[in-house]
């Protein structure tokens, strides 16, 4: 039995103790309705709809943002963000790391598709799909289709915003959508049980910009769940490279939609050109630097300041 000489602490401490592990274990127990998800398709809407003026969806319909999320047994994804961060760096930030690869694919398919339709079906395309342009030595038209210029890139950019809906369904928590927001108690409650959301979560998804450590509640979530999964669960998305890296693809894309046009429209306007393969390609290269450079310009000045 228990010694007759041991020291028990004050009933004040008890109590907290008490307090203490119950708290405890009603973040550990979880009910099935404090558990929810929204769908990728759902969070992405509207242009990540959700994410729009600091929550507002959640103060102008707190019941119908609430309805957009579903009761789950666990979630993919636990959504830690920082809300004066702008909601299309977020949208963009997502599409990236969720459809990039299929866009990618898909844009790579389109090559050989393009490629496959030069080289066996030239027939199925009408004569003004075809760029001209002299060759040395002798002077020789050669020919070449637009096809993989005008249809490489909307596919990629299509694939980019869409891929989203024909995946798999993917459970995100974002805490306007999740948790009631219609009544100070629920969201106490909602609160309460964010660590046992938190064990519930395969993975972190954290949306990162300058603002996102000046939060304490964003860093006490990216804590709490190192703290209970470890940093090989977490997926760090700074919002910045996202939009770059979109930038330099839209840029380089447009360079080359650019140029197939300018290689038409120099040859319709300035035929004379053709005889001279130094001279279109001058003219050609004129016509870039004249519409293609100060995109270029601003694509770099946005590097820069992202950096």
């Amino acid at each position: 039995g228990p010694r007759s000489d041991a020291v028990q602490p004050p009933a004040p401490q008890l109590h907290r103790a008490s307090k203490s592990k119950s708290a405890y274990e009603n973040v550990v127990d979880l009910d099935e309705e404090q558990l929810r998800g929204v769908s990728l398709t759902t969070l992405l809407d509207g242009g990540a709809a959700l994410f729009k003026d600091h929550g507002a969806a959640a103060r102008e319909d707190p019941r119908g943002t609430y309805a957009l999320s579903r009761p789950v047994i666990s979630l993919n994804y636990f959504c830690s963000h920082s809300w004066t961060t702008s909601r299309w760096l977020k949208y963009v930030a997502l599409l990236v790391h969720f459809n990039l690869g299929r866009a990618l694919i898909a844009s790579l398919l389109m090559c050989y598709f393009c490629l496959l339709l030069q080289l066996w079906l030239p027939e199925w395309t009408p004569s003004w799909w075809w760029s001209r342009y002299p060759l040395n030595p002798d002077m020789a038209t050669g020919r070449a289709p637009y096809s993989a210029e005008m249809f490489v890139a909307p596919t990629f950019f299509i694939v980019l915003c869409t891929a989203h809906r024909f995946t798999r369904h993917r459970s995100l928590f974002l805490d306007i959508a999740c948790i009631r927001q219609d009544s100070d108690a629920a969201k106490a409650d909602g609160i309460a049980a964010l660590g046992a959301v938190l064990d519930r979560s395969e993975r972190m998804l954290v949306l990162c910009d300058a603002n996102y450590f000046s939060r304490l509640w964003c860093t006490f979530e990216l804590a709490a769940y190192t703290k209970r999964a470890g940093v090989a669960r977490i997926d760090l998305l700074p919002l910045h490279e996202a939009l770059v890296l979109l930038s330099m693809v839209g840029e380089l894309a447009a360079f080359f939609m650019v140029g197939a046009g300018a290689g038409q429209i120099v040859t319709y306007v300035f035929p004379e050109v053709m005889e001279n393969p130094d001279v279109f390609s001058s003219f050609v290269f004129l016509f870039l630097i004249a519409i293609d450079g100060p995109a270029q310009f601003f694509i770099v000045a946005g590097q820069v300041a992202a950096h």
